[in-house]
């Protein structure tokens, strides 16, 4: 249980701290509502959404075998790079990501 607690305590830290550093910005409530279902986790990880460059996605197992979302939008001029798991500037990214 000690395991289990400290792991979500790190993914946690590990979330806001992108946050808080401005790297990603969280999906708003309305974002969130009317944004379409594309994307469904099926792993654990940072993923990129298949119709949205800006958005991705950190599916999170909290150990009872289903996956929590957190949907997250990259800084304006910014866009996912699956290669690094991290936005980056569009000119950086390598084409068919």
């Amino acid at each position: 249980m000690e395991v289990a607690v400290a792991s979500l305590f790190s993914r946690t830290v590990a979330c806001a701290a992108l946050v808080l550093a401005g790297v990603v910005a969280p999906a708003t409530t309305s974002q969130a509502a009317t944004a379409p279902v594309g994307f469904e986790c099926e792993s654990e990880g940072f993923h990129g959404d298949p119709d949205e460059p800006q958005k991705f996605h950190r599916c999170v197992d909290f150990g009872d075998g289903t996956f929590t979302q957190f949907d997250f939008w990259c800084s304006p001029g910014t866009i996912w790079d699956q290669s690094l798991t991290t936005c980056n500037h569009p000119w950086a990214v390598s084409p068919g990501q």
